[in-house]
């Protein structure tokens, strides 16, 4: 049995997509399967709450595009499946910037890059003491997800020069442990040989 903002998603689909039927519920399927796709992606410890929280989003979205068409006159040359997948994917990554980049870490952004942090865990946590959430943010933007730095500005409500100083502040801060890294291997080299 389907819950209300299922029920709602399908009939906004319907009316705003044009798909009827079992058309529609694969649909919303689909757009359930992005959701969690997106969230596994770039949420740590995701849970149902946040899905449940991006489904009404997705609703609301939905609603906008009943009364306002937007999206997909953008998008007429591509597929029905194509523009909600694109549009799911662009409502749930709304949903992660402002409830979890904040309060993402650094080992966070460097498994979104899809890189090998083990190990280096002790050092990442004390990045994390180092950055602010906005630096944060700014590098889950740049380098996660490849925005530009007028993209990132954009999201984040302020100017390019802004997201470009704390991406410097950020990068400081990466530079100064990496510097603290290699003296401490350097000592327990030395030490080792001596």
């Amino acid at each position: 049995m389907r819950n209300t903002v299922d029920r709602q998603g399908i009939e906004l689909l319907e009316t705003v997509f044009m798909v009827k039927g079992s058309s529609a519920n694969d649909s919303w399927t689909m757009v359930n399967k992005v959701i969690r796709m997106c969230l596994a992606r770039n949420v740590k410890g995701y849970t149902a709450i946040d899905e449940e929280r991006v489904r009404k989003m997705m609703v609301e979205r939905l609603r906008k595009e009943v009364s306002k068409p937007t999206f997909y006159d953008g998008m007429e040359r591509s597929s029905v499946q194509t523009c909600i997948v694109v549009l799911t994917r662009e409502v749930t990554m709304n949903y992660v910037r402002n409830a979890h980049y904040w309060r993402s870490t650094v080992a966070d952004l460097f498994l979104a890059m899809n890189v090998d942090i083990s190990g280096a865990e002790d050092h990442l946590r004390c990045l994390d003491e180092r950055l602010t959430p906005s630096q944060k943010c700014v590098l889950r933007l740049l380098y996660g997800e490849g925005c530009t730095l007028a993209q990132a500005a954009g999201m984040l409500g302020v100017s390019q020069d802004e997201v470009r100083t704390l991406q410097w502040q950020a990068m400081e801060a990466f530079h100064a442990e990496w510097l603290s890294l290699r003296l401490a291997m350097d000592a327990r080299r030395t030490g080792a040989a001596s």
